[in-house]
């Protein structure tokens, strides 16, 4: 919302979407589905979006 105030953010959500997926692939990004880390090739519905931890 706060990228387009207008309205039209949902356009948005495909790029976005292919942007963390490739983030996710290069390790700088983990998805999370339910809490738990989602597999960047096959998740669906609402994600979250983290940096990965390095414990």
């Amino acid at each position: 919302h706060a990228l387009r105030p207008e309205g039209d953010w949902h356009a948005l959500l495909m790029p976005i979407r292919r942007a963390a997926v490739g983030l996710a692939l290069a390790g700088r990004l983990v998805i999370y589905r339910k809490g738990k880390p989602a597999d960047p090739n096959d998740f669906r519905g609402v994600y979250r979006l983290g940096l990965p931890r390095h414990d």
